[in-house]
């Protein structure tokens, strides 16, 4: 977990509270906030935001349900008769 300090590097007169319930949401906020500031201070992004990764968005998808199939990938239980 990277903690945003960038207050009193920037001067920012803004505070960013969040709470979240799930794990997956952490990377999402930490992506918009990063946007945020790139496009509040575009000389930031190679000096921190960059360097931390802070910019990197996870491209990994639920994966569909197929036909025949009970969920994305379980099928079933087998029946002999």
């Amino acid at each position: 977990m990277i903690q945003f300090n960038f207050s009193n590097f920037l001067m920012l007169p803004a505070n960013c509270y969040c709470s979240l319930l799930g794990t997956g949401q952490v990377g999402a906020i930490q992506l918009g906030i990063s946007r945020a500031l790139q496009n509040w201070a575009p000389d930031l992004r190679p000096l921190v935001i960059f360097r931390w990764f802070l910019l990197t968005r996870d491209s990994r998808v639920i994966e569909r349900k197929k036909p025949g199939k009970a969920k994305t990938r379980r099928s079933f239980q087998w029946v002999k008769r």
